[in-house]
């Protein structure tokens, strides 16, 4: 290959280092979590593959146990190619490998059991959510009105239902057997949702009424009016938030206002955000 050929290949291949190194991968998860029942399975997904971290830092600490008890068996036996001396600098080192190892797998451990307990109460908050989702008032009338004087009282009661309660029990169901897929290097935010009422559209809020009747006039007879509850649905959801996992963008991690000048949900929320970024930039169970 001629000169000029070299320098071209080499101007290429920095270039495609360079590159590598420095792109971005694409956001593959936040449309996975596109409504409270789907952003609690995948917390829940994105929790058991966190937990997978876990096998390689405890993998390098058996590895290093096992290592230690072979010099410890060559020390004790003295029948090895090795010297004593030598033996004994490589216990020293090994010692000093198994430390690091229990030290790391302790961390790592530390760091799962905090992010799983976050990320679980999470996921439930979510499920919470998408069980009320819908939450509808049931129509009821009385007739035919008694009130006459100062005071008189006439009620109507309802009954609430819940119609999307089973929605999730059901995908969770399934995710048991065909989890959430969670892409680690896709993942910039959780995407959270909270209640809310309905937009004030028409009628959408209109949860009781009086009508008169067909017997007659209501004004001087009040058995011709019926009062009736409505079926509407009173709670609806929306996104709330969306916690960035970027280091960049979410800023710099601010504990001086917590459980002050926050509410609990912020607190923990706060939390999840910042025990996430740690882990996904500095994960303490890689032995690399």
């Amino acid at each position: 290959m001629k000169a000029p050929t070299l320098i071209v290949a080499a101007i290429a291949g920095l270039i495609s280092c360079l590159s590598g190194t420095t792109a971005q991968a694409a956001d593959t998860e936040t449309d996975k979590q596109s409504n409270p029942c789907a952003a609690a399975l995948y917390i829940r997904s994105l929790a058991s593959e966190l937990e997978k971290s876990r096998t390689a830092a405890v993998a390098a600490l058996n590895t290093a146990q096992q290592d230690r008890m072979v010099v410890d068996l060559a020390l004790a036996a003295g029948d090895t190619a090795l010297s004593r001396p030598q033996l004994l600098t490589l216990q020293a080192v090994i010692n000093i490998r198994t430390a690091a190892a229990a030290q790391s797998a302790t961390a790592c451990t530390q760091s799962l059991t905090t992010i799983a307990k976050l990320l679980h109460r999470e996921a439930g908050y979510q499920w919470a959510i998408d069980t009320l989702t819908g939450l509808t008032s049931g129509a009821n009338t009385k007739s035919a009105l008694t009130v006459r004087d100062n005071n008189d009282v006439d009620e109507t009661t309802t009954a609430i239902a819940t119609p999307n309660e089973q929605t999730c029990k059901q995908a969770l169901a399934t995710a048991k057997t065909q989890p959430t897929s969670v892409n680690l290097k896709g993942l910039k935010q959780l995407k959270l949702h909270k209640l809310t009422q309905p937009a004030a559209a028409g009628k959408s809020r209109t949860i009781c009424h009086v009508k008169c009747g067909g017997g007659g006039s209501c004004n001087s007879n009040s058995a011709n009016a019926g009062l009736s509850t409505l079926a509407i649905k009173l709670l609806d959801t929306t996104e709330h938030d969306t916690l960035s996992l970027d280091p960049q963008t979410a800023g710099q991690e601010d504990s001086s206002k917590l459980s002050t000048t926050h509410t609990e949900l912020k607190d923990h929320r706060h939390h999840l955000q910042w025990r996430l970024i740690d882990f996904l930039n500095q994960n303490p169970c890689n032995t690399k």
